[in-house]
């Protein structure tokens, strides 16, 4: 029997192409994040409270050191998750093990994300490969690898966020039959579940609204609309519920675990509370502005720079709508788009501008840096020709990731090294020490005296620096 020719036509040779493509780039994308982790796989080390294992026994669900603090901050279900994850971990070689264990979960998040971009929002592949990518290299994404008790509510709590949006999503294609409904309801459930592990990382649900106000199809506007306006009112929805919920609970929950003493709040930076005004919050909301429109290089940039480049970047987004538009038709559904991605944002902020106390960092506001990356993505899908595989839009996208990827790899491999020279610092005083010593504490230096000199403050200064760590049978 003779073999059928071969198939030479254009189409087959298009297919073959784009399925190299495709391979090619998610290997790249795999590769980024293998050679960026790399030195928190290979080094030993611990972040602040990690070290906090040999302090405690690890015998329920209820006895890390914070598990009383988170209870008092609405978060039960994410003080649970600490104490499961911690009984994973007895020495300090074991947190690297924790380290890949988070990794592995960003991992999966970045492929639920791009897959969320691709098939139910309509990103391209290519764009959505991108974005995914340079969202999990911002800061806070790193923090929640290299910092254990970060993971809970980080990358954990993440991947539940994009589960829920994802059934969400699977809702709206299914049409109006008992599974669609029931997916939606699923989705929400486990939304407002996140919001007792951690609100924070929770509105990271949020991020793909954007994307489908500012990356989806104009043709779908007027559902995706729809669609818009309903998560982002669920969301403000579930927001209530959880605050309300927590306030009326939480004292009788306190009363009944942790007894009468454990009644009443204490004092300190966090309060579970509405603050008295705006205009009190004003400094956390420049500063809140400074750590996520900073991206990539937070903290290697003074403030006030980082808030000029936000304030260029949303002012470039509306000169570019204004010039794409051809028709008012066109305008006036740019400028909806605008309107309701502002809001979006809006959202995201809410805890920092309506909460009484409290602090930011990287890993409280991620999900407001990752909104900002898909703006910043949106402009230059805008400025590109799409008649080409390599428009211009997609050219820099790549190049972007190029930096990103550096300013992640030069931030963990710094931080590793610091605190692995650390550690090594304190096993070799602590193995000259009498055996009679059984207990040692130690004590963080101010940020001005380090063991090691980190170049250009790459070692995380933003993360929480507690004064006093024990560790009274910790392996060194």
């Amino acid at each position: 029997m003779m073999n059928p020719p071969a198939n030479t036509s254009p189409d087959a040779v298009k297919t073959t192409e784009n399925q190299f493509g495709t391979k090619l780039l998610f290997a790249c994308a795999a590769g980024i994040f293998v050679i960026v982790f790399a030195p928190a796989l290979l080094l030993q080390f611990g972040v602040v409270d990690d070290y906090w294992i040999g302090s405690y026994t690890p015998h329920g669900w209820l006895s890390h050191p914070a598990t009383t603090h988170l209870f008092w901050i609405g978060r039960p279900i994410g003080a649970l998750l600490l104490n499961l994850h911690f009984m994973l971990f007895d020495t300090i070689k074991s947190l690297a093990v924790g380290r890949a264990l988070s990794l592995v979960t960003l991992v999966i998040t970045v492929i639920l994300t791009t897959t969320i971009l691709e098939r139910h929002i309509g990103v391209s592949r290519l764009v959505s490969v991108s974005l995914s990518t340079l969202i999990f290299l911002l800061p806070g994404s790193l923090v929640y690898v290299l910092w254990l008790v970060c993971f809970h509510m980080g990358m954990l709590n993440i991947l539940l966020a994009c589960v829920a949006y994802y059934l969400v999503s699977r809702s709206y294609s299914r049409g109006l039959g008992i599974r669609s409904r029931s997916g939606f309801v699923l989705g929400y459930g486990f939304l407002l579940v996140s919001f007792y592990i951690y609100p924070a990382t929770s509105y990271f649900f949020l991020v793909f609204t954007l994307s489908k106000l500012l990356l989806g199809a104009e043709e779908f506007w007027e559902r995706r609309r729809r669609q818009a306006l309903a998560e982002i009112g669920a969301v403000v929805l579930l927001s209530g519920v959880y605050f309300l919920s927590t306030k009326l609970w939480t004292p009788f929950l306190m009363h009944a675990l942790f007894g009468t003493q454990a009644g009443v709040q204490p004092q300190g930076s966090y309060q579970f509370a509405l603050a008295g005004g705006l205009w009190e919050r004003l400094p956390v909301l420049r500063e809140y502005a400074s750590s996520s429109g900073g991206l990539w290089w937070t903290d290697l940039a003074p403030a006030t720079m980082n808030i000029l480049w936000l304030a260029l970047l949303f002012l470039a987004g509306v000169v570019i709508v204004f010039i794409r538009s051809s028709s008012r038709g066109a305008l006036s559904h740019a400028l909806q788009r605008l309107l309701l991605a502002l809001v979006t944002l809006a959202v995201s902020t809410a805890p920092w501008l309506l909460a009484a106390g409290g602090f930011v960092q990287f890993r409280n506001t991620f999900a407001t840096s990752a909104m900002v990356v898909v703006w910043l993505v949106a402009i230059m899908a805008w400025t590109g020709s799409q008649s080409r595989f390599l428009s211009l839009g997609n050219a820099l996208l790549l190049f972007l990731c190029v930096v990103a990827a550096a300013a992640a790899a030069i931030r963990i491999a710094s931080a590793s090294y610091n605190w692995n020279a650390e550690l090594e610092f304190v096993r070799k005083e602590v193995a000259g020490f009498d055996r009679s010593v059984k207990e040692v504490i130690l004590l963080l230096p101010p940020t001005d005296d380090v063991i090691v000199h980190a170049p250009l403050a790459l070692d995380f200064g933003q993360i929480d620096r507690k004064s006093v760590v024990q560790g009274k049978s910790v392996d060194l």
